[in-house]
């Protein structure tokens, strides 16, 4: 059947001002679910009315609801571009801190079909992970003000400037004062964005209401890695000098985190296969240091 629309002919474009256009940054992803939902207003739902059908003129327009994920394994350019949109602030060689407000910017997809542009979105949560064998993947969950429909055939033609990303291979965590082996891990920054509709269907305001920082992985259980337990038992100290490192050659992407403070879990065993410990913490501000600053060097 000619004129169906594959998923492998999309594209990806996001910019920081208006309009979309071959100025803006190309990206290939993974997958994506950013949509609009258009709700309705029915007093019918609630009112008794000595039937039970809906007339409808009792029907009105509701609130349009903007927001998904976009999934991608972003390469060292591309994290120049999109980590001041997760943390706040703009870089300042190669250094990404967090702010207390976010920058909003234009996601713009092409659906074949039809092409949509969602405006005024920011990253309520950024999700990296990783695993043995697997490259480094990134999660955008998006919040945005509204959507629009763009015609066939007009969405513009931006070449991808290739790049190839961080693999897990090439990460490093130190933590308790060391280095630790590691199979898999996730790290979660969520902005905490809070939606505003005032006097109008589509959103005129988001704002980034609070912040937390979440690390997982999980380690071998032995003699090496019990402390990583047991010491943050005993005390809620943290471990104030836990890095995750990523190296390419000359590239590199350093996660630093203030204070780290466990969630506790004791290892248990799930198989005849090696017994893990699974290691939680979220992280802290701690004596101005901020609970996590990201320095990317993309070359």
């Amino acid at each position: 059947m000619s004129g169906q629309s594959i998923g492998s002919q999309s594209a990806l474009l996001l910019d920081s001002v208006a309009p979309i256009d071959g100025s803006s940054e190309p990206y290939y992803f993974l997958s994506e679910n950013l949509v609009a939902q258009y709700d309705l207003i029915d007093d019918g739902e609630q009112a008794i009315r000595g039937t039970r059908s809906h007339p409808e003129e009792r029907v009105s327009q509701g609130l349009v609801r903007v927001g998904g994920s976009i999934v991608m394994n972003p390469t060292p350019l591309e994290l120049d571009n999109l980590l001041p949109r997760i943390l706040g602030a703009a870089e300042v060689t190669d250094l990404f801190s967090v702010a207390e407000t976010l920058p909003s910017f234009l996601v713009a997809i092409n659906r074949i079909a039809k092409f949509h542009t969602y405006a005024g979105a920011k990253v309520n949560k950024a999700i990296f992970s990783g695993g043995s064998g697997k490259p480094l993947q990134l999660e955008l969950q998006i919040l945005a003000q509204t959507e629009t429909e763009g015609a066939a055939g007009s969405f513009p033609s931006v070449a991808e400037g290739n790049q190839t990303p961080y693999n897990f291979t090439q990460g490093v965590i130190t933590l308790g004062g060391a280095t630790q082996l590691f199979n898999q891990f996730v790290l979660i920054v969520d902005n905490h964005l809070s939606v505003e509709f005032n006097n109008s269907r589509t959103a005129t305001d988001i704002v980034a209401a609070d912040r937390s920082v979440f690390l997982a992985l999980s380690t071998p259980y032995t003699s090496t890695e019990t402390t990583l337990f047991t010491t943050p038992v005993a005390s809620a100290a943290g471990d104030s000098a836990a890095t995750l490192v990523f190296t390419s050659g000359t590239k590199s992407l350093t996660f630093t985190f203030g204070n780290l403070k466990s969630f506790a879990r004791t290892p248990s065993v799930r198989n005849k296969g090696q017994i893990r410990l699974p290691l939680r913490y979220k992280a802290y501000e701690i004596a101005g240091v901020d609970e996590i600053a990201v320095t990317n060097d993309p070359v």
